[in-house]
């Protein structure tokens, strides 16, 4: 597992950035993890190798805009609160972050 998407297919949670297969919180690096939200998932495929700071960083502007609330600018709160939204799934949080790495990661994906 690299990319956010694909710690986001493994498990999902909301309201803290992630929980081990209890549903305990712990941090988001732990080997004990099994889900994360999407700011975790973000975090933990950098330190897993699988992105660079600048694709986390691209990654998470590029979410920060798209959940932003009208007529509000975009900030870090922007996915924290999108993501934590009670009437989300984790199709919806996949769904996102997939997009977003076809955005933003497009042309490093489609060379490996």
């Amino acid at each position: 597992m690299r990319l956010p998407s694909e710690f986001l297919s493994y498990g999902w949670c909301q309201h803290h950035m992630a929980k081990n297969s209890q549903g305990d919180v712990c941090m988001f690096r732990s080997l004990d993890a099994s889900s994360w939200c999407m700011q975790g998932a973000l975090h933990r495929a950098y330190y897993a190798g699988g992105i660079t700071w600048s694709e986390m960083l691209g990654l998470e502007l590029w979410l920060q805009d798209q959940c932003a609330q009208p007529g509000k600018p975009p900030t870090i709160g922007s996915l924290v609160v999108w993501n934590d939204d009670p009437e989300r799934s984790i199709g919806q949080a996949i769904a996102l972050m997939c997009q977003a790495e076809a955005t933003v990661l497009g042309p490093r994906l489609r060379d490996t």
